[in-house]
Order: structure tokens, then C-alpha cells, then sequence
């Protein structure tokens, strides 16, 4: 009995520590049906997640980052709403993750449907109507980057990554998303205008 507490024990924490280096889907996620990624790296996914974020806050000028995209990758893989410490601090300034998790049955909405609900609660923490959505956040920063006078320079970034899968007869959708921000000029101009209409690209 102490053996099998134990081995559980040491699987939960291996399994916890192995997320960052995971290449294919956690042993915990449901199989039947198998998960899926979403494709989020299209230019129509990318727009519409900038374009909802500057809706939000039209100074904000966010731009997407394929390596913070990436990184989120890894947190989905793992079919649950968890955040993650994946990504390293480098050489952004501040670092932050919003995971969200919205839940569907029946008629497949369409995936601006669901971008837009997962993304609703980033900013307003609870939704209207009891849908059905959990969102998890952390931050880290530099040590004094808000006493530095570039900082008022920054440009901030973001990378997302989507996945869903099958619990109790619930579709989940599992967007990650992570934010970071460098100096200004260190980047290029952001992205175009919204494409309307995105459909389901999944990889597997």
C-alpha cells in the first residue's frame, strides 16, 4: 500500500515536471476520442486573436510571437486547465500566461466562436449566462523592470495555442495563451485587419 501511494506520488510530480519537455499528449488526457491540436499559427487565427485583444484595449498594439505560440503548445498537451512555467524569462521583461477552458455538446460551433468565449474570460474573469468556462493566470518579471525608464518602450507580445478533447460527453476547448513584453524596437509592425470566418485546422 505505502509503495503504490508513493509510485502515484512520484508520477504526479514526474508528470508535472515532464510537461515542459512532453512532445505528444499527457498519459492523463482522455482517448476516445483522441485529442487534438488546433491550428492557431494560420494568418486568420492570429489576426482575430490580436484584433480581439486590441478591441479590448486599442493602445495596446499587440503583435504575435511564434516562439511564445509554441511554448504554449506544451501547456494544452496537457488537457486540462493548468498553467505552466514552460516558457523562460530570456530576454523578455515581464512574462505571463492565461489558460482557458470552454465546454460544448452537440453542433460543432464555429472556431471564432469559441476563440471569442475562451478569450472573454482573459479579461472579465466570469461570463454572462453561466457558460460553461474555467481560467487559470500567472506573471513574472524582471527584478525592478518597473523602476526601469525604457519600460514606458515596451512592446508586448503574444502566442497561443488551442486544443480540444472529450470529457463526460463535453467537447473542451483549451486555449493557452502566453504574453511577454520586450523593447519597442525590437520588433516588427503587427498584423493586418481580421479575417472573418476561421475554420477548424487540427493537427493532431
Amino acid at each position: 500500500m505505502f509503495y503504490w501511494i508513493f509510485a502515484l506520488c512520484l508520477a504526479l510530480q514526474t508528470s508535472a515536471q515532464d510537461i515542459c519537455t512532453l512532445q505528444t499528449w499527457a498519459p492523463s488526457c482522455p482517448w476516445s476520442p483522441p485529442p487534438q491540436l488546433i491550428n492557431l499559427q494560420t494568418p486568420e487565427a492570429i489576426n482575430f486573436i490580436i484584433n480581439y485583444h486590441d478591441s479590448r484595449n486599442p493602445k495596446r498594439g499587440i503583435i504575435w510571437d511564434p516562439q511564445l505560440a509554441t511554448s504554449a503548445v506544451k501547456n494544452v498537451r496537457q488537457c486540462r486547465v493548468a498553467t505552466d512555467r514552460c516558457t523562460p524569462l530570456g530576454n523578455y521583461w515581464t512574462l505571463s500566461q492565461k489558460v482557458a477552458s470552454y465546454s460544448y455538446r452537440g453542433f460543432e460551433p464555429k472556431l471564432d466562436h469559441v476563440l471569442g468565449e475562451s478569450m472573454k474570460t482573459f479579461f472579465n474573469k466570469t461570463i454572462a449566462n453561466g457558460a460553461p468556462t474555467q481560467m487559470r493566470t500567472f506573471s513574472v518579471a524582471r527584478t525592478g523592470v518597473a523602476n526601469d525608464p525604457y519600460f514606458n518602450q515596451k512592446q508586448e507580445l503574444i502566442g497561443c495555442a488551442a486544443a480540444r478533447y472529450m470529457t463526460n460527453g463535453n467537447m473542451n476547448f483549451l486555449l493557452c495563451c502566453n504574453y511577454a513584453t520586450v523593447m519597442k524596437d525590437a520588433m516588427g509592425p503587427g498584423q493586418g485587419p481580421p479575417t472573418p470566418g476561421l475554420s477548424w485546422d487540427s493537427q493532431g
